[in-house]
């Protein structure tokens, strides 16, 4: 079944582009609020591991796709098609400065919604954890 492309918009409470990337493009910072242990992989790729007791481990491989430092960061799960990836993009406003977080991700369609709640629970995780 194909996928639909999925954008959501999210405001940030930080100034600083260096701390919002730190956040989203390195695996310290994405275990702060994306999932429980994040390894960056030899190859490049980045593991993501849920859940704490053996039995419940999910554990997720993403390759990053493109990536340009303090802009975008484009990732696609091994077991996904290739032409389905997710995106987290900062973007500067340019009425008050202050910077959004640009999702895009892909879901089939009976699955859109769950997805929105996903990403909607990991921001306030990351508003959370890091006060951006």
């Amino acid at each position: 079944m194909e996928k639909q492309r999925l954008t959501l918009e999210y405001p940030l409470q930080a100034r600083s582009a260096n701390i919002i990337w730190d956040m989203v493009a390195t695996a310290g910072g994405l275990q702060k609020w994306m999932a429980d242990v994040v390894e960056e992989l030899e190859d490049g790729g980045l593991s993501f591991t849920w859940g704490e007791n053996i039995d419940n481990r999910d554990t997720r491989v993403a390759h990053v796709l493109e990536k340009e430092r303090l802009s975008f960061i484009r990732l696609h799960w091994d077991e996904e098609d290739d032409e389905y990836y997710w995106e987290m993009r900062m973007v500067r406003s340019d009425i008050t400065g202050g910077f959004h977080l640009v999702v895009t991700d892909f879901a089939e369609v009976d699955e859109l919604d769950g997805l929105r709640v996903l990403w909607d629970g990991n921001m306030d995780l990351l508003h959370r954890c890091s006060g951006i």
